[in-house]
């Protein structure tokens, strides 16, 4: 095998020429505008550790120096989930990852936190950080088919009295007003306070440029005619990826009827997968989605 050699890119246009190279634009996180999207608020020194093979790329690991917390982290910061090592879909590719791993940990002067990584390298000690939640849908073809499918007789007919009732209340539902973004904000923080993730810097500003970059689609529900819940969603390669939302948590069962509403609309956009994206909020796990770990590296 050539020689192999680690370099360290530090140069924004070379760094996005590599990750188009390496990226296996699977999910929206190897997207390069998403991650970008969020980037350019901090623009933070890149170190993008990519590995060499006769002046070919061959491995990436893209991350960034966080000045404020002082540590390595991936590329586009505390947002992003399925992070992952780069590398040629080939019988060398975890190879490759672990030599670039080892290289890199050997070199690195900085304190470095890999978060939400998509895999455990066997041979370093990953930790399990948070769970991802995700539901199939190739083999649904209606919200009943995931009703059916997933929950049991006595719950099923629970969660119908209560929509139900919400549709006594003159319930309305309208698609892709993007002019209820701002609202969603609004009724996100008011339901968390402080603990809102929509007040770290220039998340929102962030989530405006996903919806004007991505293929975005909003939720609104009306409750005798007023706007009582908003949900923000995004199509991207087949997986309908659930972003944030807000609802009046006053009004019972409506977090749960937004749920499903997402559940129905990805399932009509011929999404074959529902990414929920990290953490289980009290309502993951009880709609029976699929977990799957995302992985911890810290090295001091």
């Amino acid at each position: 095998m050539a020689s192999l050699k680690l370099k360290t890119i530090t140069n924004l246009n070379d760094a996005k020429h590599i990750w188009e190279i390496l990226s296996p634009k699977k999910r929206i996180y190897d997207d390069w505008n998403f991650r970008f999207s969020y980037y350019k608020y901090f623009k933070y020194p890149l170190f993008f550790y990519t590995l060499f093979q006769n002046d070919m790329p061959v491995g990436l690991l893209p991350l960034q120096y966080n000045t404020n917390l002082k540590i390595l982290e991936f590329f586009g910061g505390n947002y992003m989930e399925d992070n992952n090592i780069f590398t040629n879909p080939d019988q060398k590719s975890m190879f490759y990852k672990k030599y670039l791993l080892r290289k890199f940990l050997q070199m690195s002067k900085y304190k470095v936190i890999l978060d939400f990584m998509e895999e455990d390298i066997e041979g370093f000690h990953f930790q399990i950080s948070d769970y991802k939640y995700e539901l199939p849908l190739e083999n649904l073809s209606s919200l009943n088919d995931y009703l059916t499918k997933y929950w049991k007789r006595k719950s099923r007919n629970n969660l119908k009295a209560q929509i139900k009732k919400l549709y006594n209340q003159k319930l309305i539902i309208r698609y892709d007003n993007f002019l209820d973004l701002e609202y969603m904000f609004e009724l996100n923080i008011k339901k968390f306070g402080k603990e809102s993730t929509l007040l770290f810097p220039h998340r929102i500003d962030f989530l405006k440029e996903i919806v004007r970059q991505f293929n975005s689609h909003l939720i609104t529900i009306s409750i005798n005619s007023r706007k009582e819940a908003v949900g923000l969603s995004v199509l991207y390669n087949g997986i309908y990826i659930g972003l944030n939302s807000g609802t009046n948590p006053s009004i019972n069962g409506l977090g749960k009827f937004l749920s499903l509403q997402k559940i129905e609309q990805a399932i009509s956009l011929g999404a074959i997968l529902y990414d929920a994206r990290a953490g289980d909020l009290g309502w993951k796990e009880a709609f029976h989605f699929v977990k799957r770990p995302q992985y911890k590296l810290i090295i001091n």
